[in-house]
């Protein structure tokens, strides 16, 4: 049931537990319905705002697509240079490569969010794996196994840095 309040030009629809909401705080507060709408609009916007700050998916970092207002951040840097270097490695031979895309993984794992977490460790553990399949692709499957390799290496990185800081918070903090 959604029900629907039209004050000063305005109509929103609520939906029920924000009409309890908005019944008890005009009890408790004695405060008009635009008031408290203005109330549960500050809150809403305020948790979409820490909701949205530094989880952004990793197929949104991957396609290089940022929600307006979000930044570049050391973690989306490290990221996009890790896909970088595992495209360009699969051409050309770039002397310590590995290390290179671990250290960026390592980057990238620092900012991904708790609910793809699970993502990029299986992902960490597939993509090698699955990366043999192309080699039976002629002329382009060698090339193709490799830049899946090398993701799978920054995806093992960040795999790693995830690992590690669930560990920290495990045993370190309380």
């Amino acid at each position: 049931m959604v029900t629907a309040v039209a004050k000063k030009g305005f109509f929103e629809p609520i939906e029920p537990n924000v009409s309890l909401l908005l019944s008890r705080w005009r009890d408790t507060h004695e405060l008009d319905d635009c008031d408290v709408l203005q109330q549960i609009r500050l809150i809403s916007q305020h948790r979409q705002v820490r909701l949205s700050l530094g989880t952004m998916p990793i197929t949104e970092k991957i396609g290089g697509h940022m929600a307006e207002g979000q930044k570049w951040t050391i973690d989306r840097i490290g990221g996009t240079l890790g896909l970088v270097v595992a495209i360009v490695g699969a051409f050309i031979a770039i002397p310590f490569a590995a290390l290179i895309l671990l250290v960026l993984g390592l980057v990238a794992g620092w900012g991904y969010a708790a609910d793809t977490r699970v993502r990029v460790i299986v992902s960490a553990v597939a993509l090698p794996v699955m990366a043999g399949a192309f080699n039976a692709i002629p002329v382009a499957g060698s090339f193709l196994a490799a830049i899946v390799t090398n993701i799978g290496a920054v995806a093992v990185g960040a795999a790693l840095c995830i690992i590690l800081m669930n560990i920290y918070r495990r045993f370190v903090t309380t």
